[in-house]
């Protein structure tokens, strides 16, 4: 790519699209009885009220397939599961039919885990569900996660101790409140377990499902985090061999297309849906420019004056070191930028104010000065 002109924004847009395009969906079979909090479990880990928003398609008799808009998730819900033997073998059928179907016809939809709830306050799991639970992971090769749901009392910790003496064919019990539980007026037990759930479930799963589950989910941010930093990592390495062979910053545009990927891999990892206008704000606030259509060698003129050392003359070259703690900076910045939207802490509209754009100028150039590149292409 030469240094003339070309949209950094739209560049941007275009490869968060292909990001998403080819990371598919993770789809996950979540099965239990009747009230023990399928939804408020969903909704706890995938976001707000998702269980209610998904569009509800059902392909047999006890399943129904759920689609989010706008997220790679897939949900395969076992409608009111009150096992029988009988009724266990039918629903166990249903499940290898929808798998093996996925497996001839479309892999996109093949079932990466399963969790199996169960209510922690009934002190109890029954035969027909030890059966059930077994029989799935060994028949369809998925791995099964037992949760106990609403799990606010000391007989969740029975439960589970009991459970992990039976050593059934599973990965692991977990117990979860999935939002806030008031005990009494004076008492309130707070949601936990969520986020531990999700950090285990990306490490047993295909690592071909790993990106869309992480980005799918909003109950861990240390799981978001620690793949955001794997997108740095890799761009910084990109951009270190990009500048091995030092590059006259006037043709430095050739960092551009790695840095713009790193972005919409971020973008893609916290599952940020960002508009084009707010992109803009974004990017030019942290290149140092006011225009959508930039030139490599305008972007380096902005950034280099902010390394010690570098200093500003645009006639000079820029080495792999240089490359990298650039593409570092701008990724490490990007990344708070998201957690912060995600969390809600910072809305569209306040990253066209003043301050906010001083704040992240501010870090951008703070993580440029203190940038080691060796550290940078071991994060």
């Amino acid at each position: 790519m030469n240094s003339q002109d070309f949209d950094i924004i739209q560049m941007a847009k275009e490869k968060i699209d292909e990001e998403l395009k080819k990371m598919g969906h993770f789809n996950i079979l979540i099965s239990g009885k009747t009230g023990v909090g399928k939804s408020t479990l969903v909704n706890a880990v995938f976001g707000s009220k998702v269980a209610e928003t998904g569009v509800g398609n059902p392909i047999t008799q006890h399943i129904s397939e759920i689609t989010v808009p706008g997220k790679p998730l897939r949900i395969y819900d076992t409608v009111g599961l009150e096992l029988s033997a009988e009724r266990q073998e039918i629903i166990k059928k249903e499940i290898l039919d929808t798998i093996e179907d996925a497996r001839q016809n479309d892999r996109d939809k093949l079932i990466h885990c399963i969790w199996y709830c169960i209510n922690a306050n009934s002190n109890r799991i029954e035969q027909e569900e030890i059966d059930f639970m077994n029989s799935l992971a060994k028949e369809t090769g998925v791995s099964v996660i037992i949760v106990l749901t609403q799990s606010y009392g000391k007989n969740s910790k029975e439960l589970k101790s009991y459970i992990d003496n039976l050593n059934l064919n599973v990965k692991h019990t977990f117990c979860i409140l999935a939002e806030d539980y008031e005990i009494d007026d004076d008492y309130t037990k707070k949601a936990y377990g969520c986020d531990k759930l999700v950090e285990f479930t990306a490490e047993i799963i295909p690592e071909e499902a790993q990106k869309a589950f992480i980005a799918a989910q909003t109950a861990s941010l240390k799981a978001k985090h620690s793949r955001a930093m794997g997108v740095i990592a890799g761009a910084v390495t990109a951009a270190f061999g990009e500048g091995f062979l030092p590059i006259p910053c006037s043709d430095a545009a050739a960092l551009v297309p790695t840095q713009m990927a790193m972005i919409a891999g971020i973008t893609a990892v916290y599952g940020v849906n960002v508009k084009k206008s707010v992109m803009t704000s974004i990017v030019t606030s942290l290149l140092g420019t006011t225009t959508l259509t930039i030139a490599g060698k305008t972007i380096v003129s902005n950034l280099l004056k902010f390394i010690p050392g570098v200093g500003t003359a645009v006639g000079g070259m820029i080495s792999g070191g240089t490359a990298g703690a650039l593409t570092g900076a701008l990724g490490r910045t990007y990344m708070v930028i998201m957690e912060k939207m995600l969390k809600g802490e910072i809305t569209e509209k306040e990253l066209e104010n003043k301050e906010t754009y001083r704040q992240f100028t501010d870090m951008f150039k703070e993580n440029l000065k203190h940038s080691d590149n060796k550290s940078l292409l071991k994060m």
